[in-house]
C-alpha cells in the first residue's frame, strides 16, 4: 500500500482525535463553529470517501495509486480545521474561499480518478470531455449538499453559525466549482503528456 495513504490515515485519525477531545472538553481548543457538525463529521465523511475511492479504484493495483490523490482530501480538511482553530475565517475573507476551492479540488480529484477507472470495467468508453463534465457536475452537487447541510444544521439548532448570507453561499459554490475545474484540467493535461505520464 502506498505510503501516502498511510500518511493520510494518520493525519485524519489525529485530527479527528483532537477534535473529539475538544468536543468532550479534554482539550480546551475553541473552534469558531461547532465541533461535531462543522469539523468531526466533515473529517469522517472525507476520510470514508477517500478510503472508498481508493479501495474501489486501486484495490487490484495499489501501486498505481497517484501519491497525491489521498492527500488532497486530508489537506482540504486541515485547511478547514486550521481556519476554525485560529479564527482565520473571521479574520480573512479570502480564507473561506480558499477552503472551498481546496474542497472542490479534493472531491473532483477523487471523482475523476474513480470514474476513469470504473468506466472501462463496466464497458463504457472513456470519453474525457464527458468524464470532465460529470466530475465537475457531481462535485458541484456535493458542494450544494454541503451548503444545504449547513442550512439545516442552523435551522434545527436555532443558531446562525454555519450558513453565511446569500453572497457567502454563492461564493462558496463558485470557488468549489473553480477548484473542481482546475484539478480536472490539470489531470487531463498531465494524462496527455508523455513526459508526465512516464514520471
Amino acid at each position: 500500500m502506498p505510503a501516502s495513504l498511510w500518511v493520510t490515515r494518520i493525519l485524519f485519525a489525529g485530527l479527528i482525535a483532537i477534535e473529539a477531545a475538544s468536543l468532550v472538553g479534554f482539550l480546551h481548543l475553541q473552534g469558531e463553529y461547532n465541533w461535531f457538525g462543522g469539523l468531526i463529521l466533515t473529517a469522517l465523511v472525507a476520510w470514508a470517501a477517500t478510503e472508498a475511492a481508493v479501495h474501489f479504484t486501486f484495490r487490484e493495483q495499489p501501486s498505481r495509486l497517484p501519491f497525491y490523490l489521498p492527500l488532497l482530501p486530508v489537506a482540504a480538511v486541515y485547511f478547514d480545521a486550521l481556519g476554525d482553530f485560529v479564527r482565520w475565517y473571521a479574520q480573512f475573507t479570502w480564507y473561506d474561499r480558499l477552503t472551498h476551492f481546496a474542497g472542490g479540488v479534493a472531491v473532483a480529484g477523487l471523482l475523476y480518478t474513480f470514474f476513469k477507472s470504473w468506466m472501462p470495467r463496466h464497458n463504457y468508453p472513456v470519453d474525457h470531455a464527458a468524464l470532465a463534465f460529470v466530475t465537475v457536475s457531481v462535485t458541484a452537487l456535493i458542494g450544494s449538499l454541503y451548503e444545504i447541510e449547513e442550512y439545516l444544521e442552523d435551522y434545527f439548532r436555532h443558531i446562525a453559525m454555519r450558513l453565511g448570507d446569500g453572497p457567502d453561499t454563492a461564493s462558496d459554490l463558485l470557488f468549489n466549482l473553480l477548484g473542481a475545474v482546475l484539478i480536472v484540467v490539470l489531470i487531463m493535461v498531465s494524462s496527455k503528456s508523455p513526459r508526465l505520464k512516464n514520471n
